[in-house]
């Protein structure tokens, strides 16, 4: 007598294969989909300090060349230049720059803003002559840095 082998597969063989399938994607698409949300929040940070890094060469450079400043609200600092005057406004993680301007017979605003999402940011004038410009990232969660700008206005060291 011929015994014939059976080509093939069982379907049990087959609900186990698409099991172990179905687990392996189960575990690549959560591990692209935390891949993601790694890369957003990196690149999320970066353009955090990116924009505190771009403000605070700003704020120095203006309070350097500034002949007074005046904090007339807690969320406004106001700067009299040589040429022009600079007002920093901070409203909720945005700090924007006016900068007003009389050159001649030609006069205008130019407005610059800094995004600092997620961010607290307070001012201060702890003396006539020093701003202190304090950015606490991430608000209401553990952040690991506190940017503070402190600069004397002026010419000052």
């Amino acid at each position: 007598m011929k015994r014939f082998r059976i080509q093939g597969s069982s379907l049990v063989e087959c609900i186990v294969v698409m099991a172990v399938g179905s687990v392996i994607a189960t575990l690549s698409i959560k591990l692209v989909h935390q891949s993601q949300i790694e890369a957003r929040n990196a690149f999320s940070w970066i353009d955090l300090q990116q924009g505190v890094v771009r403000l605070e060469r700003q704020l120095r450079q203006d309070l350097r060349s500034a002949e007074s400043a005046t904090l007339p609200e807690p969320n406004r600092l106001e700067l009299k230049l040589p040429q022009s005057s600079v007002q920093y406004d901070i409203n909720e993680g945005l700090v924007e720059r006016i900068e007003q301007f009389d050159e001649g017979e030609s006069s205008g605003k130019r407005h610059e803003g800094y995004r600092l999402r997620g961010c607290e940011v307070k001012l201060s004038q702890p003396s006539s002559n020093l701003v202190q410009l304090v950015v606490k990232p991430n608000v209401g969660k553990p952040s690991s840095e506190t940017y503070r700008i402190e600069q004397a206005v002026g010419r000052q060291p």
